[in-house]
């Protein structure tokens, strides 16, 4: 057994630092200025100077979401240690850290263990596109689960647990307890009977991460990656429907009592031998929107900046706006079919205007103004309709910063899948070079049933 203790140190939301005997790792770094189209910002405020931490031997990213993919972030670090990512059935991670400048990449296989030193072992396993990581010396292991409770279902995500609790004895787990996405907060809707209350959301999450610790069974469970507030003035009323740590241990404590669960904060460190150390005092949750209010006014001149930025698009936006649209319809051929309705874009700001996609005319799809006869209706800030419309994962960026802002009319929920194809879908020759990969090969073997979801998610949504 060494005398020296695995450590780790929360940073802020779902960024660690990680010591083991003989490692130092960083994961999901996330400390410098707001994430995600600019909207989340860490609660509390992480003092952290991504250029002043110690010396690092490995990065861990789990995936590609702005909250744990932080480019402003990633650009202040080293670029000396290794970074450590999922092996997925697309290269994206490993190409976005090329174009940062990192070249030392390991990517870590589906469910096998490896060894990073003479001490250290991980293990990384992939659900989604998202990852989860276990670290382990001879004096403790630890588990960063993050975002892996969140959008898999329990049915898969628990027995994973179990198996990995059985191996590792975790004296140490990080679980998701909050909600990340647009719905139900970012829609509308035209029939009352589809609206989904927020809470009933939150309070499921909240099972999920109940039912995560019970899987583990952790020598202590820590409520994780949920550290942000909302400062955009059309967000701010989204912080009172969120749960915090205090509900994931309440909620923790009155369904397994057996189980520690504690609240980690920007600063406090976990000692495998000594526990808990804090270096400041917790947070009063119960005061957190006064906390958030501080916040907004503290940084009103930054976000006002933001939010103009947000409404100054390019020149050329609807001629993008128009080719897009054009090149997704035409790598789904059914696409249309299926929406086989108009969707109206309210875009704001310069250039702007009311841009409307009848699907259900056989040609001249696009027309300027609102004819009021759509099933759906986008209101975008035009800088944000051109970043959605260049990058791939730019729905669900907007989704996750809870700057989409979706009317829907009865009978319009049973399209939404469709919609999200029309506005990305990756070009023909990115999905025919991922397919003739051997990765996409190892994805098929080690993965198949989230393979089998992932091709309905994609595209049979699309064309049933």
């Amino acid at each position: 057994m060494s005398e020296k203790p695995m450590r780790v140190t929360m940073l802020g939301h779902a960024c660690l630092l990680c010591e083991t005997e003989d490692a130092r790792i960083l994961m999901d770094p996330w400390l410098v200025g707001p994430a995600n189209f600019r909207s989340w910002w860490h609660l509390p405020e992480t003092p952290f100077d991504p250029s002043k931490l110690p010396p690092l031997d490995y990065l861990y990213l789990s995936h590609l979401h702005e909250d744990h993919f932080h480019v402003q972030t990633l650009k202040r670090l080293d670029r000396r240690p290794t970074v450590l990512v999922p092996r997925l059935y697309h290269n994206r991670l490993v190409s976005r850290l090329n174009q940062l400048g990192f070249t030392r990449i390991k990517e870590l296989p589906h469910a096998k263990e490896c060894w990073l030193s003479r001490s250290t072992r991980v293990c990384c396993l992939q659900m989604g596109n998202d990852s989860l990581l276990t670290v382990a010396d001879s004096s403790g292991a630890m588990l960063n689960a993050n975002d892996c409770l969140q959008g898999n279902p329990l049915a898969q995500t628990l027995p994973t647990l179990q198996n990995l609790a059985a191996r590792y004895r975790f004296q140490i787990a990080f679980l998701a307890f909050g909600t990340a996405g647009a719905y139900p907060k970012c829609y509308r809707f035209e029939d009352p009977a589809e609206y989904l209350d927020p809470w009933v959301k939150e309070q499921a999450m909240l099972r999920n991460f109940v039912q995560g610790a019970m899987a583990i069974r952790a020598g202590t469970t820590v409520p994780f990656a949920g550290g942000f507030a909302l400062l955009g003035r059309n967000q701010m009323w989204m912080n009172e429907v969120k749960t915090t740590p205090t509900d994931a241990l309440a909620a923790l404590q009155a369904k397994a009592p057996h189980l520690n669960g504690i609240d980690m904060n920007p600063g406090d460190i976990w000692d495998s031998k000594g526990g808990l150390i804090r270096m400041s005092p917790p947070p009063d949750w119960d005061k957190r929107l006064d906390m958030i209010r501080r916040m907004h006014e503290a940084h009103a001149d930054e976000l006002k900046r933001i939010e103009d930025g947000e409404r100054n698009g390019p020149l050329n936006l609807y001629k993008l706006f128009q080719s897009s649209l054009i090149q997704n319809l035409r790598t789904i051929p059914l696409l249309r079919r299926r929406l086989n309705c108009s969707v109206l874009f309210q875009v704001e700001g310069h250039p702007g205007g009311s841009w409307e996609i009848d699907l259900r005319r056989p040609s001249r799809w696009f027309r300027e103004g609102d004819s009021g006869d759509w099933l759906i209706r986008v209101a975008i800030p035009s800088a944000l309709l051109a970043e959605v419309l260049v990058n791939q994962d730019g729905w669900e960026t907007l989704g996750i910063s809870y700057k989409l802002d979706l009317y829907m009319r009865k009978g319009a929920r049973a399209k939404e899948g469709s919609l999200i194809r029309l506005i990305n879908t990756p070009s023909p020759w990115w999905i025919l070079r991922t397919l003739m990969t051997p990765r996409f090969a190892e994805f098929l073997v080690r993965r198949r049933k989230e393979f089998v979801n992932l091709v309905r998610w994609k595209f049979l949504e699309t064309t049933s």
